[in-house]
């Protein structure tokens, strides 16, 4: 599965590329919120599932998760918001995203989470 993947802390994003990756997937990084909206609105980008951190520079994960309803492309994309901030969790499952707490320990799970969303 091709995953898109925003995180703006470099250590954490190499962290879940290398899960991601043992997982069996492939991984197509980015470092903002900005950069992951600006390849999903070129043509032709496809990608099978999004992962974003929320706090970010430039846009938020939550601004990603909006970019990605509103688009007649990617609207139906399954899409996890990763953050810290249990604030934005009712915002983002109204969304229609999985909100996914981040620490270091629950990131081993994901993968489990992509494989059981993505068969749904």
């Amino acid at each position: 599965m091709k995953i898109a993947y925003a995180e703006d802390v470099q250590n954490l994003r190499q962290v879940v590329i290398r899960i991601l990756k043992a997982a069996g997937h492939e991984v197509d990084a980015y470092q903002d919120g900005a950069s992951i909206i600006h390849a999903l609105s070129s043509k032709g980008y496809i990608c099978d599932f999004v992962v974003t951190d929320n706090q970010m520079p430039k846009k938020t994960g939550m601004e990603v998760l909006r970019f990605i309803r509103s688009s007649p492309t990617f609207k139906l994309l399954p899409v996890i918001v990763l953050s810290a901030d249990d604030d934005i969790q009712k915002e983002a499952e109204k969304l229609g995203a999985f909100f996914f707490s981040k620490t270091y320990h629950d990131l081993q799970g994901l993968p489990e989470i992509i494989s059981g969303m993505a068969t749904k």
